[in-house]
């Protein structure tokens, strides 16, 4: 880790107070141990190997782990354990966790709650640069993630979105180039949706064809520019956001089905690897499985 840091043995063995030839030593040892090469130097610079960098990544959760975990200890029992942050989607947060949150206050009042609202991508990043104790995001894929201990929630389907007085409000099925006629309002560059959509209409060679009136931020603000009759959508919704957006007064907008088309959004748990964690937290995970658990 502090090689990585520091880039060179001679700043290591600086800031460890160690003679360079113990750096190198230590190296070495974890060189023979694994029966790999790990470092190697080009010019004045130090180069980790594909396996040194594999290492690197697998080790840093586990000693950011133990350092929080000593400071923890290190607390007064009284002033420890008293705080959870949380980071979601906006739509997550308003529509999936107000039932575990609502537990979650009522069995633990003396914890701060946190609430962060970040895109999928902010939120899993937060989780892994230790801002945030815990993350609920969505993904399109289960590639594991070296620093995070994921668990699948639920999963949301892709979902043709249009007012009722649409051509296609009726429509018993809907092909990729029957709703590629229509003008779409489109979620913001960098989401899971906006990425399914460029992939799926890029693989049916329909993308670049594709009228595009609004590129927006949020789901919310997608559908209110449906409803106002801008285009249509496709996105990733989940059953309790729809129901809450037919039901409110939003009566004009239709959903359709498009998983066959589209497929899925995970929506996951994450949290550090090699972590402490405390009994509040743990709690929180269970309220919030035995919701998503529920019908």
């Amino acid at each position: 880790m502090e090689l990585a840091k520091a880039g060179s043995f001679a700043a290591v063995a600086e800031k460890l107070e160690l003679s360079v030839p113990s750096v190198w030593q230590q190296v070495r040892a974890l060189e023979k141990a694994f029966d790999c090469g790990l470092v190697h130097t080009e010019g004045r610079r130090l180069v980790f190997t594909d396996r040194g960098q594999l290492l690197l990544n697998m080790a840093a959760p586990l000693v950011k782990g133990f350092d929080e975990l000593v400071q923890t200890f290190s607390e007064p029992t009284e002033q420890a354990q008293k705080q959870l942050s949380l980071a979601a989607p906006n739509m997550t947060l308003t529509n999936e966790l107000p039932r575990p949150l609502d537990r979650f206050r009522q069995e633990h009042p003396d914890v701060e709650l946190r609430l962060i609202d970040r895109g999928s991508a902010a939120c899993i990043e937060l989780v892994e640069k230790g801002e945030v104790d815990m993350a609920v995001a969505g993904r399109l894929d289960d590639s594991p993630l070296p620093a995070l201990r994921t668990e699948r929630l639920t999963r949301y389907p892709f979902m043709f979105i249009c007012r009722n007085d649409h051509g296609l409000a009726d429509a018993a099925r809907l092909s990729l180039k029957t709703i590629a006629r229509h003008p779409f309002v489109i979620p913001g560059a960098g989401t899971n949706a906006r990425r399914r959509f460029d992939e799926v209409f890029t693989a049916a060679g329909l993308r670049a064809g594709l009228q595009v009136v609004m590129e927006v931020n949020t789901k919310e603000l997608l559908l209110d520019c449906v409803q106002m009759g801008f285009g249509v959508a496709v996105v990733s919704m989940s059953p309790v956001a729809m129901k809450r957006f037919a039901g409110n007064g939003r009566g004009q907008i239709v959903f359709h089905d498009l998983s066959r088309l589209f497929g899925h959004e995970n929506i996951e748990l994450f949290v550090r690897r090699a972590r402490f964690q405390p009994p509040h937290e743990k709690t929180f995970c269970d309220l919030l499985l035995e919701a998503c658990a529920a019908p």
